[in-house]
């Protein structure tokens, strides 16, 4: 008799992950866009060409970089989740002595991805999500 050797099966991603990972997605895209609109409208005479280039392009990577790790988080990284949750809150604790406006802040683009980063956050650390991510993954 031989024993047929099987892997143990993955836990399915539970629906509040998936729902909190296309949440965060949405929020990157607003995100670019509260950015990029004003930017693209701004006279060059008051924002430099370079310096115009160099905000996008930073902007860009930036999302580029935490798409990756909303990324990590939907395959099951604990730590992903932790950077997604640290990387809300500590610009937000930064914001609370506002003593300059800042014009992409408050556009409804950056409200929006705001939003939508919070509720995808939450979805993150409410049940199940929390086991998911502590179960031990293969593959």
């Amino acid at each position: 008799m031989t024993e047929q050797m099987t892997a143990p099966i993955a836990a399915a991603r539970p629906s509040l992950v998936s729902i909190a990972v296309a949440l965060l997605y949405l929020s990157c895209a607003f995100y670019l866009a509260a950015v990029i609109i004003p930017i693209a409208q701004a006279d060059d005479q008051i924002l430099e060409p370079l310096a115009k280039i160099l905000t996008l392009l930073n902007n860009v990577v930036a999302c580029a970089i935490y798409c990756l790790i909303i990324w990590k988080a939907a395959k099951g990284r604990n730590w992903a989740r932790i950077v997604i949750l640290v990387t809300a809150v500590l610009p937000l604790i930064l914001r609370i002595p506002r003593t300059s406006p800042n014009p992409f802040a408050d556009s409804p683009s950056a409200m929006i991805s705001l939003g939508l980063r919070i509720v995808g956050i939450a979805l993150l650390f409410v049940p199940p999500s929390p086991s998911w991510f502590r179960k031990p993954k293969t593959g």
